[in-house]
């Protein structure tokens, strides 16, 4: 992954103010010798701050992956709030339950086994106080829409990768997923219910207002 950000600022950072405790370390443990993804500690706990910010008691999480993020969302929240979470693999989703037990906050978390197309359609509309995609890129501009409509007014949206390694916004370079990420960003702009802007935390973090 391309850095953004000078190393050492990054790293004061995950010293001082994004630590992870033992499970979040054994979870980007896991994930990195696996070459799964997850986002960066610092995006972690940017969420993390800005879900308590609005006192959020509802998140909907697009791609749980093995937990990693879940778990810095489910620590936002009350003990009455609810983290739901859509995992298409099976296998990553029942160890993720196992992580998010570890951490203690299996209470607070649904994670929903199967494709994002066909679970976010069960979902109610305007219900969630905030939503986290990092997911598919190939289907971003969907989950996006899907976002916007899920998300209640004044609720909040993020995405991960965002800069995909940088080729969103270098002309002339393109990897797989590129074209799809651009596209998110344009309709991310587009949008007229929502009022975004793209944070440098890891691979470029968009947090948006629905309204």
């Amino acid at each position: 992954m391309a850095n953004f950000v000078d190393e050492a600022a990054v790293d004061f950072v995950r010293r001082s103010f994004a630590t992870e405790d033992g499970v979040l370390a054994s979870i980007k443990g896991t994930c990195r010798s696996r070459d799964l993804p997850s986002i960066t500690p610092e995006a972690g706990r940017f969420i993390q701050l800005m879900l308590r910010s609005i006192e959020t008691e509802r998140v909907l999480e697009i791609g749980t992956c093995l937990g990693y993020s879940g778990v810095w969302i489910a620590r936002a929240l009350p003990s009455s709030g609810t983290l739901e979470t859509i995992e298409v693999d099976s296998e990553r989703a029942d160890e993720a339950r196992e992580w998010f037990e570890k951490a203690d906050v299996d209470d607070r978390v649904e994670v929903h086994t199967g494709k994002a197309r066909a679970v976010l359609p069960t979902l109610p509309t305007n219900y969630y106080d905030a939503v986290f995609i990092d997911a598919d890129k190939e289907s971003m501009t969907e989950y996006l829409d899907f976002a916007t409509r899920l998300t209640a007014h004044g609720g909040l949206v993020f995405a991960d990768n965002v800069f995909w390694q940088g080729t969103t916004f270098t002309e002339g370079r393109e990897i797989d997923g590129t074209a799809e990420v651009r596209a998110f960003v344009q309709e991310a702009l587009d949008q007229s219910n929502l009022d975004a802007t793209i944070l440098p935390l890891g691979d470029g973090l968009l947090v948006g207002r629905v309204g």
